[in-house]
């Protein structure tokens, strides 16, 4: 029965714990938070595909709104008094409208985008620069 006991206790141990399996609290609050602009956007309506590119990529979703709509970032202003256009969503629309806007691509999407990528990387990063450099 002890023999038995160490077998599946070795086996358990060989797994990750179950919270380094989760999301970071700052991965979640940042997908939750693009998942709730995204859906101001659509006007209210969830999209499947577009809620899944979102949750993949929140960087670069808040990253692009910021820079075409930022209106749509402040959760406290209501949807009825945001008189400018919705942003148009999809991939290639979005890389569409920031080949368009050159100036904010450059000096808001870009440094918004570098700055929470590297939030939410920034142990993968700390290691791969420790095995390029170590110290």
């Amino acid at each position: 029965m002890e023999k038995t006991l160490e077998k599946i206790i070795g086996i358990a141990e060989k797994f990750n714990p179950v919270s380094k399996l989760l999301p970071s609290p700052f991965r979640l609050s940042l997908i939750i938070y693009a998942l709730i602009v995204l859906y101001r956007v659509n006007g209210n309506k969830v999209q499947i595909f577009e809620s899944i590119g979102v949750a993949i990529f929140p960087a670069f979703f808040i990253a692009y709104i910021a820079t075409i709509g930022p209106h749509y970032l402040n959760l406290l202003e209501p949807i009825e008094d945001i008189s400018d256009d919705a942003p148009e969503l999809g991939f290639f629309e979005e890389l569409r409208q920031l080949k368009n806007h050159q100036i904010g691509t450059l000096f808001i999407f870009i440094p918004i985008y570098l700055l929470i990528t590297y939030k939410l990387n920034k142990k993968l990063l700390h290691k791969v620069m420790n095995m390029i450099s170590p110290h």
